[in-house]
């Protein structure tokens, strides 16, 4: 934990999700994560899939924001979870071993109950070019079922990015089983960015612990929103999806990092990016990265490789890095900067979230096989 010595930038960021928790809103996420995407436009498909319960609140999450090119997908073995959580579509799996009432902490029953519906996911995900595969690490649904659909994803040709959050140290039973997952999930996503719940607990440690648990969920689903933000029509340096594949392809363990600030100090900027306070790893150790640069028309083109080049300093020797940049006229005279690193050295000393979330809507898509559930689930 850190001590009372913190520097201006630890400062600001506790400030910063200290007040995402009290408006009780996403006003201050949407307006660092999602500005950029809202603005620009993609001929990419994109899904999202949450696996589990704190994966589909993650989904409920997104859904809710109104992320128009981005499909969602919810996937539990909990039905009475499942009827809770918006999601574009639902899908109740495993229900000969689970009988609709959750894994009960067992991954090998998420595994299988994932293995049996193999047919109705790759039904979902289709010609999906990019899929986000979202879990809490440590139970038994979302560790056992995400690297099996991350593995389908990757025999159909997508980009599997797989985001997911670990368990509070205290939670000794959950951090075998999540370490376990983690390298599963190596093993079959293109690249897994991690988020540790520990660090929540130095940055909020006295929020409610449903309030604590949505700040996470709506961090892993404005981190989607911000990757698939590169891909902008409003764009001074254009980042193609075949710059995105070459970093995100093999990146093994990545991580996101944002930060906003004034022209007037670039290195502030990058100082206030590179420190999130929500990962652990060491920036050096980054072999690929990805940059992203929003400014108003007043921001130039040497202040945003300005900016470029003070995060690839930070990277290691040998570090290809691949940025863009582009206009956002209400940015004024901030600037906001997003860096995806990829190829990390990892740490393992990590954690799990379980999340709640807003009632759901009822506008969404029926699926139906075998036997049709409440609103939008589709049973394998």
């Amino acid at each position: 934990m850190k001590g009372s010595n913190d520097s201006p930038i630890e400062d600001q960021q506790k400030s910063f999700f200290s007040d995402i928790a009290t408006e009780g809103s996403l006003g201050k996420l949407e307006s660092l994560f999602t500005g950029t995407y809202k603005n620009g436009t993609t001929n990419l498909d994109v899904l999202a899939i949450g696996c589990g319960n704190a994966g589909s609140n993650t989904i409920h999450r997104l859904t809710n924001i109104g992320t128009g090119n981005i499909e969602t997908l919810a996937v539990n073995t909990d039905r009475e979870h499942l009827k809770h959580v918006n999601a574009d579509t639902k899908l109740l799996i495993g229900t000969d071993l689970a009988q609709g009432m959750g894994a009960a902490g067992d991954p090998d029953i998420g595994k299988q109950a994932a293995q049996s519906a193999e047919e109705s996911i790759k039904q979902v995900i289709g010609d999906t070019d990019i899929v986000f595969i979202t879990a809490g690490l440590g139970g038994g649904t979302g560790t056992g079922t995400a690297p099996v659909i991350a593995e389908l994803v990757s025999e159909m040709g997508a980009l599997a990015i797989g985001l997911v959050s670990t368990p509070f140290n205290v939670e000794q039973a959950r951090q075998h089983k999540a370490q376990e997952g983690i390298e599963q999930l190596r093993s079959k996503c293109d690249t897994v960015i991690i988020f540790d719940n520990n660090l929540l607990l130095e940055y909020i440690p006295n929020l409610p612990i449903g309030k604590a648990f949505s700040v996470m969920d709506q961090i892993l689903a404005e981190s989607m929103e911000s990757l698939i933000g590169t891909f902008s029509e409003n764009a001074l340096v254009d980042i193609d999806f075949g710059d995105f594949k070459t970093v995100v392809q093999r990146g093994d363990v990545g991580g996101i990092l944002i930060g906003e600030g004034s022209l007037d100090n670039p290195e502030h900027i990058i100082e206030q990016t590179l420190q999130h306070p929500l990962i652990i790893f060491d920036i050096s150790s980054a072999s690929k990265g990805l940059v992203q640069i929003t400014g108003s028309e007043q921001m130039s083109l040497n202040e945003a490789e300005d900016i470029v080049e003070g995060v690839i300093h930070r990277m290691s020797d040998d570090a290809s890095l691949v940025w863009g940049a582009q206009i956002d006229p209400k940015m004024g005279d901030k600037v906001r900067v997003m860096v995806m690193l990829t190829d990390l050295n990892y740490v393992n000393e990590k954690s799990l979230t379980y999340a709640t979330s807003d009632e759901p809507s009822e506008d969404v898509e029926l699926l139906s096989e075998s036997i049709p559930l409440e609103g939008n689930e589709l049973r394998a």
